[in-house]
């Protein structure tokens, strides 16, 4: 990995809300070349799509489905234990609420 691509990484990530919100890939790209491009850098489809997955491999962003897809920090980019016991029961017992369960 060139530092370049780190580089890119690190500002796609940055762009990603810290509230593990997602973002359309579509309007990401558009804010990374806008951001890569401030600091003198280009990033096409390509860039991005390697970013992303850097991202994704070492466990700070998720992948969304759907037209179009969306990423998202994931919550161990955070600092939180996303397998531990408490972070799976509160992630249940919002879907349970969600779908008016509880």
């Amino acid at each position: 990995m060139s530092d370049r691509q780190r580089h890119l990484a690190e500002l796609l990530f940055s762009l990603l809300p810290a509230d593990g919100s997602n973002v359309g890939n579509a309007a990401l790209l558009i804010q990374l070349q806008k951001s890569a491009q401030a600091q003198g850098l280009r990033a096409g489809e390509a860039d991005f799509q390697a970013a992303r997955q850097l991202l994704v491999d070492a466990g700070r962003a998720i992948k969304g489905k759907g037209r179009g897809g969306f990423s998202a920090r994931s919550a161990v980019a955070d600092g939180a234990d996303a397998t531990s016991e408490f972070s799976l029961g509160v992630w249940a017992a919002e879907i349970c609420e969600s779908a008016a369960l509880v």
